[in-house]
């Protein structure tokens, strides 16, 4: 980027100089772009480190909530494994439980 920067300063100073600007003036004008320039840019920067902070924060509260989810799940699916247990059991203690009715 210091060869593209460098660049653009002398073809700003050549034209500032073709319409008779002084060394001095033209340095000025140069150093001042050259401020406002970086300001906006840091400025771009800071707002979009901001909004990335913003969006790890939101990603974290959905990482969060989809964990919480998961926990949930497993409870549920741990359930209907114990309620097929309970009435597989049934199922096969039927017939012995039958008999001893009758």
């Amino acid at each position: 980027m210091g060869g593209a920067k460098n660049a653009m300063h002398v073809a700003l100073f050549k034209a500032l100089k073709s319409i008779k600007v002084s060394d001095d003036a033209a340095t000025v004008v140069i150093d001042g772009l050259d401020r406002h320039v970086e300001s906006v840019v840091n400025n771009n920067i800071k707002a979009v480190e901001a909004d990335l902070a913003a969006f790890r924060g939101e990603m974290r509260g959905e990482l969060k909530g989809l964990g919480s989810g998961i926990d949930a799940l497993k409870h549920q699916v741990n359930l209907i494994g114990l309620l097929i247990s309970v009435v597989g059991l049934a199922i096969a203690a039927g017939p012995i439980v039958a008999k001893f009715i009758r």
